[in-house]
């Protein structure tokens, strides 16, 4: 590819968004004019995730916002949680946050799809940004933005909501890094996007980082002139402004990473870096290479919900990029070696096909990706805009240059028609209108190609448009059959809407905090997500969905009460175990909703009834604490039927669930058992002196108590952000210091060059 000044056409910019948007709304019009709502059910559906767990912290972080609450922890997600646990500084999301606000949480599932559809638009642009740092052709360049609008990892992942907005600022970085490595004074953008980046997610940055180091490290090896010294002074310029940005970012990155390495059991592993590396060494097994063969094809390429094949529909390797990228790829291998360029820079394009096919084939490049935990696929955003250039090289070469391996392209054509012809590695789920449009489009492409190859002038310009055309078709037609006939909530789905945002609900639990103030927990004996419909209706409760959740409740659970499970060690449902009295009292579920009119457990009393719903109250419950005699001090396992009955506890709801307050008058020395997560960044005030937390029950916090009265708080202060806050000040500072040299540096050359002149 040859490096040309930059040049943004105006006319190709909107001819591209105009193409996308109307793309989405044809592929999406089910959701925007029809019935669907893009949440997928649960228990039906692959993807409900969406619907039992990212809706549900979306609307809990509105309502912290509404309520006022600017607390780092919540307690409506079971136990409670951390906040750097959720996805709080997401741009595209914060987006969802800001009309929550204003509109209430019930029109956050409506406004998904909108999101999806900005994103997939705004994907296409930031790679046409990138693209056009080189000099390709405005409609080769249009064709490649249009594949990477659509590339398997966003359509596919995209469904997670959070996990699109890197399809946009991936390419960014590479266009900053780019435009710094051409010019060394063009770096605030790259220190400012990879700010933007870090941000909004440490699990995304870490792989973005990872990728644009290896970019930027192979760029400036490309180079004509070559020296050691000026190469490493490059490469420690360009990384000193990465890490700046990443400085910038440390509000939010410091937290979150001591959230996930001092909480959550995920990193445990009984192997070292160093023997997970050497047992990654190998290749994946022949299920995942027939897998991944199939997700070139189409990103639904082995199924969705009757996917039988590696991993699972979003797990597996995501490396749609168009029919016309199986075309292109072979080409561009083929014809590497007849590009007019030096013998270093084709050696380069070799290791970098050879990296790309190593990193999808070879384990080791996947447990690097993520973080050294184990081997997985979710880093393949880092090869669509890769899978970009090379695509517009290749469409370079072959229609401008006119340089072809026929061989080739007749045989990836013949396969191409085959798998959408016969339908092979396409599941039955996709209808065969849309193999056969598949199949059409592909093949069309091909024929498009060819007659370019052999003509000239105005049969050129209709063969470009009718391969833009029929591109499109085929990357709409993948994208659509990712959102057919799927099991998503219907827009007048009493189910849904009204188990969350119904009237009776609301009186319910209205009725509990007007004539109850002591801080309880309340649960349900159903629900219409799998664990959280406490996040979006504001009750402290058990119940949770949460794949980093704390360790120590982990533990607890495993051991005192294994009948919360559900589905799996990350899914804790109270209606699997609500029978377990002697527990439940423990944690302070104090009321118990349920649609039951016959239900009868002991302990519980019917309170009230609102509609359908019956409240009932477990009348041994006054707060989520209890008290201990323990004359020996040291006792870490305690059992609600052995509390200590004479002494009183009045613990308040709290205002912010950063601080718990309780007034505890102590019959005797003894133990404070309160139902708060045992974590650090918990600390406990007695009389206004910090004691010793004791880690009670493997899960949950105690204080040892004199006998008497007592003023008892616990205080959040979460872990990380001090030093995060610093951080990012700091480096604003620097940030701030290195622009004010660079305008200073670049008004004196002005002024030299005025004074030449």
């Amino acid at each position: 590819m040859d490096i040309t000044k930059t040049k943004y056409n105006r006319k190709t910019m909107l001819f591209l968004a105009l193409t996308l948007a109307v793309s989405c709304v044809i592929i999406f019009h089910a959701y925007i004019f029809g019935d669907r709502v893009l949440v997928f059910q649960e228990a039906t559906d692959i993807g409900s995730d969406t619907m039992g767990q990212y809706i549900n912290q979306y609307s809990s972080i509105v309502n912290h916002m509404r309520s006022g609450n600017w607390s780092f922890w919540d307690f409506y997600n079971g136990v409670g949680t951390n906040m750097f646990m959720l996805n709080m500084f997401n741009p595209a999301l914060d987006i969802l946050y800001i009309i929550g606000f204003f509109a209430g949480v019930e029109v956050i599932p409506y406004c998904i799809v909108y999101l999806f559809m900005v994103e997939i638009v705004l994907a296409g642009l930031a790679c046409y940004v990138f693209l056009s740092l080189f000099d390709f052709e405005e409609w080769i360049k249009a064709a490649a933005c249009i594949m990477y609008a659509f590339n398997g990892f966003l359509i596919v992942w995209g469904q997670h909501y959070q996990f699109g907005i890197i399809c946009i600022l991936f390419p960014l970085l590479l266009w900053a890094a780019e435009r710094c490595i051409r010019d060394k004074k063009k770096w605030i953008a790259m220190t400012v996007i990879t700010a933007v980046i870090v941000i909004n997610s440490m699990y995304l940055a870490y792989m973005s980082l990872l990728a644009a180091g290896l970019y930027v490290l192979l760029r400036f090896w490309q180079r004509d002139t070559f020296q050691i010294k000026t190469y490493v002074q490059n490469v420690v310029r360009l990384a000193g402004g990465m890490l700046l940005g990443v400085g910038i970012g440390g509000f939010s990155l410091i937290p979150s990473v001591i959230a996930i390495a001092n909480v959550s059991n995920r990193l445990e592993s009984s192997q070292s870096i160093l023997e997970k590396c050497l047992d990654a060494l190998h290749p994946y097994g022949q299920d995942y290479v027939i897998t991944t063969v199939a997700k070139f094809f189409s990103s639904t390429g082995k199924g969705i919900n009757t996917y039988s094949a590696y991993a699972n529909y979003y797990e597996a390797t995501n490396l749609f990029f168009s029919a016309l990228f199986v075309i292109l790829v072979l080409q561009y291998v083929c014809l590497i070696h007849r590009q007019d360029a030096s013998r270093k820079k084709k050696g380069i394009q070799y290791l970098l096909v050879v990296l790309a096919v190593l990193s999808v084939f070879i384990q080791i490049f996947g447990l690097i990706m993520n973080a050294f935990a184990y081997p997985f696929g979710r880093f393949t955003f880092v090869l669509m805009p890769y899978f970009a250039v090379i695509s517009a090289v290749a469409l370079q070469q072959l229609v401008k240059k006119r340089q072809w391996n026929f061989p080739v392209f007749l045989l990836s054509v013949a396969v191409i028609a085959v798998v959408y012809g016969r339908k092979v590695w396409i599941p039955q789920e996709i209808s065969r209108k849309v193999c056969l449009v598949l199949f059409v489009s592909a093949v069309g492409m091909g024929l498009a190609l060819f007659l370019m190859h052999y003509r000239d002038g105005r049969m050129r310009r209709i063969c470009c448009m009718a391969l833009l055309v029929l591109l499109v078709a085929n990357v709409g037609a993948d994208t659509y059959s990712s959102f057919a006939n799927r099991f998503t909530v219907m827009k007048d789905s009493e189910d849904y809407f009204d188990e969350l945002y119904g009237e009776n609900i609301t009186q319910a639990l209205d009725y509990l905090k007007d004539n109850d103030t002591s801080f309880y927990r309340i649960e349900k004996d159903y629900g219409v997500t799998t664990a959280m419909d406490a996040m979006v209706q504001e009750y402290p409760s058990i119940s949770s969905y949460n794949s980093t959740i704390n360790g120590n409740f982990q533990n607890y659970v495993k051991k005192y009460w294994p009948q919360l499970m559900w589905s799996d060690k990350n899914h804790y449902r109270f209606s699997q175990g609500y029978d377990n009295v002697e527990q439940s009292s423990l944690l302070g579920v104090k009321y118990l909703l349920t649609k039951n009119a016959d239900f009868a457990v002991d302990g519980y009393t019917l309170r009230k009834q609102f509609g359908d719903i019956f409240v009932y109250e477990n009348e041994s419950v006054d707060t989520i604490a209890s008290f201990y005699e323990d004359s020996s001090g040291s006792l870490q396992e305690v059992n609600f039927g052995q509390r200590d009955t004479g002494t009183s506890i009045q613990m308040a709801r709290p205002g912010r669930d950063s601080q718990v307050d309780a007034s505890v008058n102590a019959a005797s020395d003894g133990l404070l058992f309160v139902a708060i997560p045992y974590e650090i960044g918990w600390n406990v005030y007695v009389d206004g002196v910090e004691q010793e937390k004791i880690q009670v029950n493997l899960g949950f916090t105690g204080v040892h108590l004199t006998a008497g009265q007592h003023k008892v708080s616990f205080r959040y202060t979460c872990p990380g952000v001090s030093a995060g806050v610093a951080m990012s000040r700091i480096s604003l500072l620097l940030f701030a210091l290195c622009i004010t040299i660079h305008i200073r540096r670049g008004k004196k050359s002005e002024k030299t060059i005025a004074l030449h002149d």
